[in-house]
C-alpha cells in the first residue's frame, strides 16, 4: 500500500514544469518514494509498515526542501521580473529595454533565502 502526501503533491504542481522534472527525478531516487498520476505515493512496505517513522521523515523532508528550493527559485525569478518592469517604467525613453534589467545580486539573493530559513 501507498501513504498520499497530498500537501507535498499539491506545491509539487504548482511549480514550472522544468522544476517538477528535476524534483521528480530526485524522487526516483528515494527508494519507496514515487510520483504517480500527479501525486506523490509512499510505500508503506519500504520503509517496515510505519515502523521506521526516522527513514520516514528523512524522505519527507528531502522532497520538502526539494520542493522549496524551486519555489524560492522562482519567487526570486518574479522578484528581477519586477524590478525590470518597474525600471522599465520609470524610464522616458526606452531604446533598448535590455539595458533596463535587472539583476538581484547573489548576496541580496542569499538573505532572501535566510529570511525563509532555507538550506539545499
Amino acid at each position: 500500500t501507498f501513504s498520499c502526501i497530498s500537501n507535498l503533491s499539491k506545491r509539487l504542481d504548482a511549480i514550472c514544469p522544468e522544476g517538477q522534472t528535476a524534483i521528480e527525478n530526485n524522487i526516483n531516487d528515494i527508494p519507496g518514494v514515487e510520483r504517480r498520476g500527479g501525486e506523490i505515493l509512499i510505500a508503506c512496505k519500504a520503509f517496515g509498515g510505519g515502523d521506521n517513522w526516522e527513514t520516514y521523515r528523512e524522505s519527507l523532508e528531502r522532497i520538502r526542501s526539494l520542493i522549496t528550493y524551486y519555489e524560492l527559485k522562482e519567487a526570486t525569478t518574479i522578484f528581477e521580473l519586477f524590478l525590470w518592469k518597474a525600471k522599465i517604467e520609470e524610464e522616458t525613453s526606452i531604446d533598448n529595454r535590455e539595458a533596463c534589467r535587472v539583476e538581484v545580486p547573489g548576496p541580496v539573493k542569499d538573505a532572501v533565502l535566510q529570511y525563509f530559513s532555507y538550506s539545499r
